[in-house]
């Protein structure tokens, strides 16, 4: 059989069966098995919004707005109060020019 059939509940008896003696390294990758988490589908699912990102922005997109982009597009569920990021926006960038008056 493969690894196919391995999960967390067949893993963890297959490791008090394992002789630490003769099988060190299948012992501790019978270990490494069991923490592994199940599902992979929050990166899977990160990697399919980067890629609707760069479709729609294309090559027009430099890195640093890109990942910006991805950062807000993956955590769009979070809310967010504008108010208070204009707010900090406008202390960190001053706009008026001072011409030594």
């Amino acid at each position: 059989t493969g690894t196919e059939n391995l999960t967390q509940d067949s893993t963890t008896p297959a490791t008090t069966k394992t002789d630490d003696v003769l099988f060190p390294n299948v012992r501790y990758l019978l270990i490494f098995l069991a923490a592994l988490p199940v599902s992979t589908a929050s990166a899977e699912r990160s990697f399919s919004q980067l890629s609707r990102i760069k479709n729609y922005c294309r090559s027009t997109t430099k890195q640093n707005r890109l990942n910006g982009l991805a950062v807000a597009h993956i955590h769009k569920d979070l809310d967010i109060n504008s108010s208070e990021i204009l707010t900090l926006y406008t202390q960190m960038h001053h706009r008026r020019l001072d011409f030594g008056t």
